[in-house]
């Protein structure tokens, strides 16, 4: 316990007017991308409006430049003033100016420190920030730690990510605070990689680093930040977006910012949020400050997404609660909740408890509060646990009831996983579906094979990023430029042998592009590796809707019967659903190529990083794009490959380019010295600067070296300065290689450079599959309903061929157990055309039988 501060007469007036409420504060952390700017700048100007939108009390900043502390005012100032945070801290720092990390706060700094590398030694470690904030209303004064750590995925990199983390916890312990203390840790932790041990030094660090005496082997490695902290118990409360389904706080998909709390903090309820301005409309998430933002504000300002909280810090009595059962499958009955306060609110009080869960795919609460008015000490909900299509195990997930001024109560409830690795068809004549409920579209679903693997997790139609995704949150969707695969393995557990089968489904259209490509589903039968095409499932996209998300996306349902079939009981199948890329498809860029490097400065070289592009057409799994680096001099490589998967995503363009770039120290100063990149495992480029070489080993090896024809010298300073492409194109060709003066901008298109668009794909996907296996042929009567579309936004209309001398029975229902008798037709070899009231889940069966 650290020791207690005296408290001055006006902030014990404060406390005195509390009662023993709770005091609250919003804390944030941002990672600013590439320093501030200044005001009339977009990012600078987008960066501003973000932070004064969730208007937090303190925030701790990062990517903060060197160039904006200075000036007076300075771009710091500036937004300090703009922003209403009179206190400000920036720690020393003797590297990485790129990188410093800052508090701005509505409140006073108690105490302030810089958490840096011992004196004399020199490990190179970024410096982090530390406040004591004066809090009205509390003596438990909350400290504030703000960080960046390393980046990338070298063996030095983690290594020196561990030693932050660890000096961190050392400064926290030294400097008096415990586990009963109100301690926030934020910022850009950059925790990637796999957990490592380090008994020694790791390759790829300077000959002159020194591990600072504050720091001791074995050094810990983690990609989970709490385990840095077990005296001090941090943990993580868990941060998602307004809508609930992702916790990306990185454009890329990546969990990079965190903001770590102690126990105290945890049990008085946290209320998080990730806040991404094109959600900001539709998912309002927690309160905030003036009007929604334009839905490309957070993409504008930033690679990464501003983080924050509400927290109480003082006072509140406890809640409880009570579950029906602590365990449950994905697939089980809901489970009762009940609420209970330790007294009831008064005459005209009421109280709102907030129910969240820590894993929403998991399980979600039916009502996400609870409203007890005057009297009423207890109120139930329940909770339900949701399928997610994936091979996941076991999960624990945390059931959180919070209340201003109550501390929280926590249940733990362990999911055991209901998903198979292949579907069963479990009895002849009845209806097997998938709904792709609670598919996220993170990763491929149990029973199927993806060939393009590149997920995108959820989109409502508007994300720009190719590869497979969830559409709407229930489905399989596709946006890419080149084919892609979609294959799912059925077993026939029926007990007898299948001879026909009828598929179904929901073809949709999410997102449009006017005049692109005329993108198909293509469904494929195997059996015994035998293909059968089905063209009743072939689906075909509208290339002459408006550009964009479609609201409502387009939908028609598909039917097909497979005849003729003998599978027997045990034996497996299955349906290929191919993303066919149409006409004028394929005219999108797949080019894969280096676009921007530095590589010298004045003194020691720092900010080393390599920058690449990958065209909208390119589909294949990033691991499949490596950089090696080479050595002029002797002509083979030196330092570790890399894989473009351990990159860093920065800007997605509007033409769909993505870039990457990575962080890499060591990269040799030339005369010459140069670089290769591999493309699915031939030689893309091979490049040099300060002459040409032959590589004499490595994936290059014999090839001679394309020298760029520009350098960089000794005279260039820190930060400034780099080798890019300019020009205006959408492939290497189109572009030429040109020295770039001014700040570094990795991960953003360079000064002078723009990336044009060629023919885009249109976004589909797959929805309500259900099959039907028989066990005799049906070859001669058509029982198919050939088509379902909606022809108004209230009506669906079938068509279905009848034939002379059969009756036709239609049902429908909303859960294919319970059925409706719909409509009668005696066939008459016409197309039979009913219309009916558009409804939301909603099946329909044939029934044929021969008239009398």
């Amino acid at each position: 316990m650290r020791f207690p501060r005296i408290v001055f007469p006006l902030f014990a007036a404060l406390l005195a007017l509390g009662n023993g409420d709770a005091v609250e504060i919003r804390i944030a952390t941002y990672n600013v991308r590439l320093g501030l700017g200044t005001g009339g700048d977009l990012e600078r100007d987008s960066a501003e409006a973000v932070i004064a939108r969730v208007d937090p009390d303190v925030i701790g900043l990062q990517e903060v430049y060197s160039a904006d502390r200075s000036g007076n005012p300075s771009n710091l100032d500036d937004l300090a003033a703009s922003l209403n945070y009179p206190h400000v801290f920036i720690p020393s720092s003797a590297i990485d100016t790129q990188s410093r990390v800052v508090i701005l706060s509505k409140f006073p700094f108690l105490n302030s420190w810089s958490i840096l590398s011992p004196a004399g030694e020199n490990d190179m470690t970024r410096a982090a920030s530390a406040v004591l904030i004066d809090l009205p209303g509390t003596d438990a004064d909350p400290v504030i730690v703000n960080a960046h750590l390393k980046c990338c995925l070298e063996p030095d990199d983690s290594f020196r990510r561990a030693v932050e983390m660890h000096r961190i916890n050392n400064f926290l312990i030294d400097e008096g605070f415990d586990s009963s203390d109100n301690i926030f840790f934020l910022g850009d932790f950059n925790l990637i990689g796999s957990s490592w041990t380090y008994d020694s030094l790791p390759a790829g660090l300077p000959v002159s680093y020194q591990l600072g005496t504050d720091v001791s082997f074995p050094v810990n490695y983690s990609p989970d930040p709490a385990s840095y902290f077990t005296s001090l118990a941090l943990t993580n409360p868990g941060f998602l977006q307004q809508n609930g389904s992702s916790s990306a706080t990185h454009n890329s998909g990546s969990t990079l910012d965190y903001i770590l709390i102690s126990n105290p903090i945890a049990i008085r309820g946290t209320q998080t949020e990730i806040y991404k301005s094109s959600l900001d409309a539709s998912f309002p998430g927690l309160s905030k400050s003036g009007t929604p933002l334009p839905a490309s504000t957070s993409n504008d300002a930033s690679d990464h997404y501003l983080v924050f909280g509400d927290f109480d810090i003082d006072g509140g009595e406890n809640l409880s609660m009570s579950l029906s059962t602590n365990t449950a499958t994905e697939s089980s009955p809901p489970i009762s909740l009940t609420i209970t306060l330790p007294q009831p609110p008064g005459i005209g009080e009421t109280v709102t408890v907030t129910i969240t869960s820590s894993d929403p795919s998991e399980i979600t609460p039916e009502a996400t509060s609870l409203v007890f008015t005057s009297g009423q000490s207890s109120a139930s909900t329940t909770l339900t646990t949701r399928p997610d299509l994936l091979l996941d195990g076991s999960q624990s997930v945390d059931i959180q009831a919070s209340a201003s001024g109550f501390n929280s109560v926590f249940e733990t409830i362990t999911v055991a996983d209901s998903d198979t690795s292949i579907y069963e068809l479990n009895e002849i004549n009845s209806p097997w579906l998938q709904t792709f409920e609670g598919f996220q579209g993170e990763q491929t679903p149990a029973a199927w094979n993806i060939t393009n693997n590149n997920w995108q997790g959820p989109d409502d139609g508007s994300m720009e990023m190719r590869g497979p995704r969830s559409y709407g949150g229930s489905s399989l969707g596709n946006f890419s430029g080149s084919e892609n695969l979609f294959t799912a393995t059925f077993q026939n557990l029926t007990g007898s042998t299948i001879k026909s089968l009828s598929v179904s489904y929901l073809a949709q259209q999410w997102r449009s592009f006017q005049n692109g490509s005329v993108d198909q589903w293509i469904v494929t039968f195997i059996d015994n590796g035998v293909r059968t095409e089905i063209p009743d499932l072939t689906f075909t996209s509208e290339t002459n809707q408006a550009s964009g998300a479609l609201e409502p996306p387009l939908e028609k349902t598909l039917q097909g019967l497979i005849t003729g079939l003998n599978i027997p009981p045990g034996a497996s199948i299955q349906l290929e659903f191919q993303a066919s890329p149409g006409t004028p498809g394929g005219s999108e860029s797949d080019d894969v190529f280096i676009n921007e490097i530095h590589y010298d400065n004045d003194s020691v070289d720092v900010g080393e990083f390599v920058e690449i592009v990958v065209g909208p057409g390119y589909s294949n799994d990033l691991a499949s794009i490596e950089l090696v680096l080479y050595n002029g001099n002797s002509g083979g490589t030196y330092n570790s490959t890399r894989t473009l998967d351990n990159f860093m995503q920065g800007t997605i363009c509007d033409s769909c380019h993505h870039i990457f770039y990575s962080e890499i120290s060591g990269i040799q100063n030339g005369a010459p010295d140069g670089m290769a990149l591999i493309v699915d495992g031939v030689v893309k480029q091979f490049i040099s600067y300060e002459g040409s070489f032959t590589a004499t080993n490595g994936p290059a090896s014999g090839t001679t070296s394309n020298d760029i024809g520009v350098s960089q010298t000794l005279s260039t300073q820190p930060g400034m300065d780099s080798l890019g492409l300019t020009g205006d194109g959408s492939e290497a060709i189109d572009f030429s290689w040109n020295i770039l003066s001014g700040v570094h901008t990795p991960g953003q298109p360079n000064p002078g450079q723009s990336f044009s668009a060629g023919s885009a794909p249109q976004g589909i996907a797959i929805d309500n599959l259900i099959l039907i296996p028989y066990a005799q042929s049906n070859e001669t009567h058509p029982s198919s309903i050939s088509a379902i579309d909606l022809i108004t936004p209230d009506t669906v209309r079938l068509a279905i061929p009848t034939s002379n001398g059969f009756d036709y029975s239609l049902e429908s229902s909303s859960d294919l157990i319970t059925w409706t008798s719909r409509a009668n037709q005696s066939g008459d070899g016409e197309i039979w055309m009913p219309d009916f009231p558009y409804e939301v889940n909603q099946f329909f069966r044939l029934n044929i039988s021969p008239s009398n």
